[in-house]
């Protein structure tokens, strides 16, 4: 899609009532007017492909021209998935059960798919539950952890589980994991995973980026849209190399529940989780930029998803990249796009 037409495309289904709320937000912070923030915008908008959210994540009011040009907007992430990503392949990423499936080889949980259509799914939900703790319950397809559920099979009856997960279609179960300890000590209540994307590009093929996605104030999930917090990790050592920063724009040092400082944790296992990855990205070559979430475990790691759509936001946070500089020139070591 070229750029006239995602433009025309995002006119037709852009929100504009959070366009103007996000627009207020930047006006308020920037003692600025609203008219000037949502005029640079649409500039912004037209000239790079950034929606609202990008404008607002990355701080592109700061920002010079030059700097904005280095950053991938979700115009041009959606030229990306266009270019290296078929269509008809996007399912086996986004139905999870497919996914289990596939990418069994990277994957050491058991997992039951429970389909409430299914008379005879009760009976194997009740089957595969038995003898099992703690299990995680999620619809077979979505984003952001929603309707993510926890549970634990000792303490709760499958008709229980059954009433509690009913209404969302088929829901996949899978043994809950349990995580590396180091993991746990940065963050204990969810399975803080490693976001890797990798790419097979015109150029090269490789890593594109990684960060880790920590969750926050009790929460199970640590998604960004769950309230949860993303740094960046050196490719090289495997070290997180800045501050946490959740979707609020939040920074912090240290960990807020945990006092744990982001910046120079060391992730466990990591030329595992590299090797992996690269690995994975093998098996459905259709989908060649994929973003692969990653559980770090006392004996190695494994595969949670991996996602058709990679998110771009996650990794240019303004408190990433000081300098203003996105990573865009990362990009294009890999593509001509």
């Amino acid at each position: 899609m070229g750029k006239f037409s995602y433009i025309i495309k995002r006119l037709g289904t852009m929100h504009y009532d959070v366009m103007w709320k996000v627009a207020g937000q930047i006006a308020h912070e920037k003692h600025s007017s609203r008219v000037r923030i949502l005029v640079d915008m649409v500039k912004c908008g037209t000239k790079y492909g950034a929606g609202y959210m990008d404008y607002l994540t990355a701080d592109f009011f700061d920002l010079t021209d030059a700097q904005r040009a280095t950053h991938i907007t979700r115009g041009i992430n959606n030229q990306i998935v266009a270019k290296y990503n078929k269509k008809e392949f996007w399912n086996v990423f986004d139905n999870k059960f497919e996914f289990d499936q596939k990418f069994g080889k990277y994957i050491e949980r058991g997992y039951f798919l429970y389909d409430p259509e299914d008379p005879s799914s009760m009976t194997g939900l009740a089957e595969w539950l038995n003898g099992r703790g703690k299990v995680i319950a999620k619809p077979i397809s979505g984003t952001h952890g929603d309707n993510i559920q926890k549970f634990n099979a000792e303490a709760n009856s499958v008709v229980e589980i059954a009433e509690k997960v009913g209404g969302i279609g088929k829901i996949l179960f899978e043994d809950y994991i349990v995580q590396h300890s180091e993991m746990s000590r940065l963050y204990p209540h969810s399975v803080n995973t490693i976001r890797v994307v990798t790419i097979h590009g015109d150029k090269k093929s490789g890593i594109l980026y990684a960060c880790v996605r920590v969750g926050a104030e009790g929460r199970i999930i640590d998604n960004l849209n769950g309230g949860g917090f993303t740094s960046p990790v050196d490719l090289e050592t495997g070290k997180i190399i800045g501050p946490g920063v959740n979707k609020k724009r939040e920074v912090a040092v240290l960990h807020p529940d945990t006092g744990v400082e982001f910046a120079g944790f060391q992730i466990p296992h990591w030329e595992m989780i590299t090797k992996m990855c690269m690995e994975a990205a093998e098996i459905v070559p259709e989908i060649a930029y994929t973003g692969w979430d990653v559980a770090v475990t006392e004996n190695g790691a494994e595969i949670i998803e991996g996602n058709s759509y990679p998110g771009h936001d996650i990794v240019q946070f303004h408190a990433h990249f000081p300098d203003g500089i996105g990573i865009m020139p990362r990009v294009r070591e890999f593509t001509d796009l």
